[in-house]
This record gives C-alpha cells, structure tokens and sequence, in this order.
C-alpha cells in the first residue's frame, strides 16, 4: 500500500530548519545511535514518547487495536509501547501519521487535525495535569495560556524551537491567534483548538485566514466561542 507524503514534522531544530529532509525509508524504529553522554548528531531530531503515545490511543479508540497493529506495520514500527518521557526520533512520528492515512485513507490533513483535537482533552490532559490546571478555566483562558503552556511542556526536549502562539482579542465572542512556526502544522493547531473546546464541553468555530502555505509570514485562526 502506497503511504501519501506528508509535509509533517513534529519538532523543529537548527539542522531541519537549514533544510535537511526526511529520509524516503522513514520507519517508526526508536533505536538510536550510540555516541558518548553529552554529544548529539546535527541530524538526529527527536520528540517525547507521549506524541507518539497520543497517536497510538487516538487509532485505537477511534478504529480499535487491530488497525493499530496495521498502522504500526505500515509504519515499520515495533515499538511495544512508547514511553511518554522518552526521547524518539521525529521520523517516528512522520512515518505513523503516514501510515494511519494510508490504512485508514483519511486524508492527511484530516489525521492531523483529529490528532491535535483528540491530544488536548485525552493525552495531554493525562501527561500534564498540572499544566492544565493552571491553564485557567474556560476555552478562552486555556487558549491565551497556549503559548506559555506549550513552552514549559517542550522546555525539556534538547534543540526543540517551540512555535509561538499570540492572541488577538477580537471582540467578546471570538479571537485570532497567530501562528509563528518554522513547521506550518496550521491542521494540528487546528484541531488543538477544537480540542479546547472539547475539554470544557464548548463547541468552537474555527477559521483559518491567514496561512504560510498560501504566502503570509504566519498562519492566524479566528476562534468563535
């Protein structure tokens, strides 16, 4: 079965934003090069356990674990489990995202914005309670929180370039948030918001009207609470 391309890299480092490329044979293995404590190869970028961890619950509770064992054989992964505080290399998560559109032939974009909006209310809630306890108590709170949480989530991974996210006021029922990432993943974030929303049992309105892959300098949504 032919895996669809995607344009998808879950962190960003130096070597990626030079331009450096996936591999053609990208795979879901976790094995990593041995090199001495302290030393790290310019090409080796990697993510935590816990997004790949999202992933697998997300095909698992929406297509059961039977299509998870396809995916992950799709994907050329043999992982038993992914530990959420361990490092694994962004290939990984590239070929998995690959594999679910491909066995399950959703569309690409459709698979990231189902990921981002399945990880708010379910995985991330679970890895960082604390985080979201913090982050306030109503959609719109969670969502002027975003930057800030997400830098503190990702404060630990070496190399990582958070993306940065500003909110707009707009006027009481609705914001823009900007977008400023050298990865463009505009789908993840959409579904990260509609997952705000989820988490506190709101429905959101979410409109994409500025993007990077259509020539602005950042990707801008406008929310409606």
């Amino acid at each position: 079965m032919k895996i669809p391309n995607l344009p998808i890299s879950f962190v960003d480092s130096p070597a990626r934003r030079a331009g450096s490329a996936l591999r053609d044979d990208t795979t879901c293995h976790a094995s990593r090069p041995h090199r001495s404590p302290g030393t790290r190869s310019v090409r080796e970028v990697q993510i935590k356990g816990v997004i790949n961890k999202g992933i697998q619950e997300l095909v698992e509770q929406r297509f059961g674990a039977d299509v998870w064992q396809r995916v992950k054989a799709a994907a050329g992964c043999d992982e038993p489990f992914f530990a959420t505080s361990e490092d694994y290399p962004d290939e990984s998560t590239v070929a998995l995202v690959r594999a679910i559109a491909g066995v399950t032939e959703i569309p690409a974009e459709t698979v990231q914005v189902e990921f981002g909006r399945f990880w708010v209310p379910h995985t991330g809630r679970a890895a960082y309670p604390s985080f979201y306890g913090l982050a306030g108590h109503t959609p719109r709170e969670f969502l002027r929180n975003l930057d800030r949480i997400h830098r503190q989530v990702t404060r630990s991974l070496r190399n990582a370039v958070p993306p940065r996210f500003v909110c707009e006021e707009t006027d009481a029922d609705a914001m823009r948030i900007h977008y400023y990432s050298q990865r463009g993943l505009c789908r993840v974030l959409e579904g990260l918001i509609l997952g705000v929303g989820d988490l506190f049992d709101q429905e959101l309105r979410v409109r994409e009207i500025g993007c990077v892959h259509q020539g602005d300098d950042h990707c801008t949504m406008e929310v409606e609470f």
